[in-house]
């Protein structure tokens, strides 16, 4: 029996490759740790023969699958059919165990092991995971949410600690087995550098239950990070409702013009900016191949999250027609929303655009 040491369990995916067991030496055992409550997941596959699969707590701390060691978990498919364990753990030190079932001499296998946080069904609430925390020993947090039917779904990493940078990551359960695996397909990221927002807004596909993984992964080099972590589902016909930083303009002074492109894997962009006393802008939105429609809003509360009655203005001209808001004139902090239009049915075309914020001057404060 031989064991090998995987350290921190975190949301970080770690596969133990072409491995093999043999009639001499028919087990192998994998001890890692947790810091904290999180899933654990377990998934072995690509077996040339039938192997199983076993979890124990180390209540010793030894390394080593003792009679002091409780079994909480087995999984024991026939064949090379793959073998997955899903299990709710707290902190502590544990021991998965492949065993040798088939009388071939020899078993090559893969195994996957991860963590992750149950956020469970998405509903028509925004879900707040705040106070998280990334570092060099536990680098990534894995969150594990599902919901029915094509839906948008959105969440906003924000809040990240001075100094610090924390990236976003959206990937499908492809084999639906609620286990973070090597099977799981990567979707889309968000990587804004520093602390800057990192939002995700993606337009799904399945017309059944289907689970997702969101990633929250420490950036390379950087400290040890604390962030918030929001999530959401909405409407194909409706915009995105999670507020985030993902273009800062600052204080309008001057004209500005930037570009863009709204697609499903990215449905929506936010432009923050801020107007002071004796200015005005209007905005304009063009260059577009496909609809898209614009958002004024003011974030009352700070709660990164769209209310109706934060929504101050917005154009939703139809096709490619420009959408203008003109002549708004409040001082204070403002956040321009630019979603692209989704009629629910059929293939909705990506777009790139151009928005041009038209700064101007006031003779009143």
């Amino acid at each position: 029996m031989s064991t090998t040491s995987v350290g921190v369990l975190s949301g970080t995916l770690v596969s133990q490759d072409n491995f093999t067991v043999t009639s001499s030496d028919p087990t192998d055992v994998f001890r890692f740790s947790l810091n904290q409550t999180r899933q654990i997941g377990l998934f072995l596959h690509d077996m040339t023969a039938d192997a199983d699969l076993y979890l124990y707590r180390d209540n010793n701390n030894n390394g080593l699958v003792d009679s002091s060691d409780p079994l909480l978990r087995q999984s024991t498919a026939l064949g090379t059919t793959t073998d997955s364990i899903d299990y709710s753990a707290t902190s502590g030190n544990y021991l998965a165990q492949v065993w040798r079932y088939s009388s071939v001499p020899s078993i090559t296998y893969d195994l996957d092991l991860s963590s992750n946080f149950d956020i469970g069904s998405l509903g028509s609430s925004v879900i707040s995971r705040d106070n998280n925390s990334v570092s060099a020993s536990d680098p990534a947090d894995l969150f594990e949410l599902d919901f029915q039917g094509a839906r948008n779904l959105n969440t906003n990493l924000h809040n990240i600690s001075s100094g610090d940078d924390v990236d976003l990551y959206l990937y499908r359960d492809s084999n639906n087995n609620g286990i973070f695996d090597s099977n799981d397909a990567a979707l889309t990221s968000a990587t804004v550098g520093g602390n800057g927002d990192d939002l995700i807004n993606y337009r799904t596909s399945s017309g059944g239950v289907t689970n997702y993984f969101v990633q929250a992964r420490r950036y390379s080099g950087s400290g040890s990070a604390t962030y918030n972590l929001d999530f959401s589902q909405t409407e194909l016909t409706a915009p995105n409702n999670l507020l985030g930083v993902e273009n800062q303009l600052g204080n309008l002074n001057g004209d500005i013009t930037r570009s863009g492109a709204v697609s499903n894997s990215d449905m929506a962009d936010i432009y923050a900016f801020q107007l002071s006393n004796y200015e005005g802008v209007n905005i304009r939105l063009d260059g577009m191949s496909a609809d898209a429609d614009i958002r004024l809003i003011r974030d009352f509360n700070n709660d990164r999250i769209i209310q109706s009655n934060e929504i101050l203005r917005s154009s939703t001209n139809g096709g490619t027609i420009a959408d203008v808001i003109s002549n708004f004139n409040d001082t204070g902090s403002f956040y321009l929303q630019v979603d692209r239009y989704d009629n629910a049915t059929g293939t909705v075309p990506a777009t790139n655009y151009r928005v041009t914020f038209d700064h101007y001057n006031t003779t009143f404060v």
